[in-house]
Formats: structure tokens, C-alpha cells, sequence
């Protein structure tokens, strides 16, 4: 970067700039509206992408201070260039480390509150999926111009103009919220501790999921790539990864935990998430939904080999009850036995038939019942059981 005095209509005392220096680059300069900052684009030491935006102190002499990083609220890991700064103190800039359309786009900041983390994309038509950069405005007149290579130019870069119809609004009101479940049985978990993380690893923010199983972070975010964490004793939290942008006013996110065993009196049928192991009328082989049911079981007690299970069956009220009794028995064989077949020790399972002792819609005659409630009486279920002694 170099200077130079308009003295009597003639440019003069050309001078380079002295935080220039071998090894970096150092380019498009933007004074602020007061002219006593100097905004850059650089490499040089101390930046965090491939380019950062800094700024230096023109001191009342014209002497310079010390180049200082906007930081990480401003600079990411890509490129950020190209500053301008409009009357209103708004720091536009071409960035292709935020979340943007395609190549580099244009951002904006209000460069008084630059802690708030909150940066824009100002969207289109003035980005695109080509790179636009080299904004600026006067927001006087309404009117402005940027570089673009979009399609439609007359060569590589283009100069393009635009009229300002709506005020820019600077407002970073997204937040994230959401609610963490439980993979097992689609529950809600609660007093899990959530955390957020930005691209860099950096925790910007911490919860606690309520009683009902939601979080919320009333923390601004700017735009960009975030992941998020959950952690509870007993399960294992599943990372997740998460974009904010300008057209979104919050994000809402399921969390998934897997219980790490599930508890003793625990139905591995329903804690799966499965459909419920069904029979028809009269009948004791397992159906083909069933079976599928069952598989799922099946993957689950080999991947938790300390787990016991007691194979409860169920009748309706059809039919007399010592029929019924051993009906319910020859279903809850059938269905140990096919656990068997899937690779389940036997020495994991018991079974046992309770007739129609137990039913889920308590119909003392069939006739009392829909079909559908007398069907959901037929049924087998996987109790898991405390460990036997040895």
C-alpha cells in the first residue's frame, strides 16, 4: 500500500506505507469515515485465514500506529478482504470463510459492536455463486458498486452498480434451541449438558436440557458452521453439526443419546423404537414384522452381551383360560427361540406365558373389544431382567 498527497491538482510525496514488508501482502486500504483508521486486507504475521482484515491508527501527524487483527468475530480461516466502511461505521468485506451463496461473498458488521459476533451476508442479488467482492456504498445517495465474475460479465471480473432500496438491518437475533431424546425409546432426556462449539473448536456457549427435554441458548450467533454436544452419565451423546445464516431466525435441533444398557424392567421392544411383536387369532408363529422386531433386539443384546431378557407373552380374551395359558407360553418359546437363531446365548433368555392375566385393553370378552385392541393383547415382549447370581 502506498500513499500519496493531492497537492495543487498534482499527486506528490508517493510514499509506502511502513507496515508493509517482505514475505506478505498487504492491500485494498479503506479509511473509516473520520479518516483516522485504516482498514486492509493482509497476510502478514499474526493472521488467521489465508487473509485477515486489519486495521491501523492514522495518528493526527499522518504517522502510523500499530496494525491490529479484527479477530475472530471479523476474520475466519478463508478469505476475508476487500474492507469498506460506510458512513454509518459499517465494515462491508468479501469473505469465503463465512457461510455464504457460492465463491466469495459480501458481508456486513457494525464495527461499534463487533463483540456481538454479529455478522451478516447481505444476500442477493448482490452475491451470488460467483465471487462478488469490492463492495461499497453511499448511503447518502442510495447508490453503490461491486466486483463480480457471475455470469452474464463482459470478462473475468466485472464492475457492477446498484441502488439501495431498503436500509441494510444489522440484526443477529438467531439463537438455538432444540431437545434431546433418547434413541432407544424416542423419550425425552432430561438434565443432559449440551455444549456448542464453532468451527475452531472454540466453546461459545453451555445448557443444561429442562424437564422436558429442551435447551435454548439465548447467545447471538453469526453466521457460520457450528457443531454441538450432548453429555449424561449413562448414555453416549452424538455430535452434531449445524449451519446459521442471515434467512434463519433460530434453529431448532433433536439430540440423540443412546442409553448405554438399558435399565432393568425395560421392554427392549418399545426402548428400540420397534413395532410391537403381534400374533393373529389362534396362532403362535412369529409374522414377518415381528421377526424384523426381533432383529433389532437380537443386534442389541450382542452389542450389550451383559444383558438378560425375559420373554413375556400375552393372549386376548378369546378362547378358555388354561387354552389360553399355554397358547401364551407356545408364543413366548417361539419368540425365544427365534432370538436364538439371531445368535442370542440361551443362557440370556427366559420365557414364561401369562394367558390373558394381562391385558392391555382389559376386555373380559373379545366382543367388548376392536379387533385392533384385541390384536395389540396378542403380543410378546423382551423384559430386560436383573442378572442371575453365579
Amino acid at each position: 500500500i502506498y500513499r500519496a498527497r493531492l497537492i495543487n491538482d498534482t499527486w506528490s510525496e508517493i510514499e509506502e506505507l511502513p507496515f508493509n514488508g517482505a514475505g506478505y501482502s498487504v492491500a485494498h486500504p479503506a479509511l473509516s469515515p473520520d479518516e483516522k483508521k485504516l482498514y486492509f486486507a493482509s497476510d502478514m504475521p499474526g493472521t488467521l485465514g489465508l487473509s485477515d482484515i486489519f486495521s491501523v491508527t492514522i495518528h493526527e501527524d499522518g504517522t502510523f500506529g500499530v496494525p491490529e487483527n479484527l479477530g475472530p468475530e471479523i476474520n475466519t480461516e478463508g478469505r476475508d478482504t476487500f474492507p469498506f466502511i460506510s458512513v454509518s461505521n459499517i465494515l462491508y468485506f468479501a469473505s469465503d470463510g463465512q457461510v455464504g451463496l457460492g465463491g466469495l461473498d459480501i458481508f456486513a458488521t457494525q464495527l461499534d459492536d463487533t463483540k456481538q459476533n454479529c455478522v451478516i451476508n447481505i444476500g442477493e442479488p448482490i452475491n451470488s455463486k460467483a465471487d462478488d467482492f469490492a463492495f461499497i456504498l453511499d448511503e447518502l445517495k442510495k447508490v453503490g458498486y461491486f466486483s463480480s465474475n457471475r455470469e452474464g460479465g463482459q470478462g473475468s471480473d466485472d464492475i457492477y452498480s446498484f441502488n439501495e432500496t431498503i436500509p441494510l438491518s444489522i440484526k443477529c437475533t438467531e439463537h438455538i434451541q432444540g431437545i434431546v431424546k433418547n434413541t432407544g425409546n424416542r423419550g425425552i432426556i432430561a438434565n443432559s449438558y449440551i455444549t456448542v462449539f464453532n468451527s475452531n473448536s472454540k466453546i461459545i456457549g453451555k445448557s443444561v436440557s429442562d424437564a422436558n427435554g429442551k435447551f435454548v441458548f439465548d447467545v447471538k450467533y453469526r453466521s457460520g458452521i457450528y457443531h454441538i454436544m450432548t453429555k449424561k452419565d449413562g448414555f453416549q451423546g452424538k455430535d452434531k453439526q449445524f449451519t446459521m445464516a442471515i434467512d434463519r431466525c433460530n434453529t431448532d435441533l433433536t439430540l440423540e443419546m443412546t442409553p448405554l444398557m438399558a435399565s432393568v424392567g425395560t421392554d427392549l421392544v418399545q426402548y428400540l423404537n420397534t413395532d410391537p411383536i403381534l400374533f393373529n387369532l389362534n396362532d403362535h408363529t412369529l409374522t414377518l414384522d415381528g421377526k424384523t422386531s426381533l432383529s433389532h433386539v437380537a443386534a442389541y443384546m450382542l452389542k450389550f452381551p451383559e444383558i438378560h431378557i425375559a420373554v413375556y407373552a400375552y393372549t386376548d380374551a378369546s378362547g378358555t383360560e388354561q387354552y389360553n395359558q399355554l397358547l401364551s407360553e407356545k408364543r413366548a418359546k417361539t419368540t425365544m427361540e427365534y432370538l436364538m437363531q439371531l445368535g442370542v446365548n440361551t443362557n440370556k433368555l427366559t420365557y414364561k406365558g401369562f394367558g390373558e392375566t394381562r391385558l392391555l385393553h382389559d376386555c373380559n370378552d373379545v366382543k367388548h373389544c376392536t379387533d385392533k385392541e384385541n390384536q395389540k393383547n396378542r403380543r410378546s415382549e423382551c423384559i430386560v431382567s436383573p442378572i442371575p447370581d453365579n
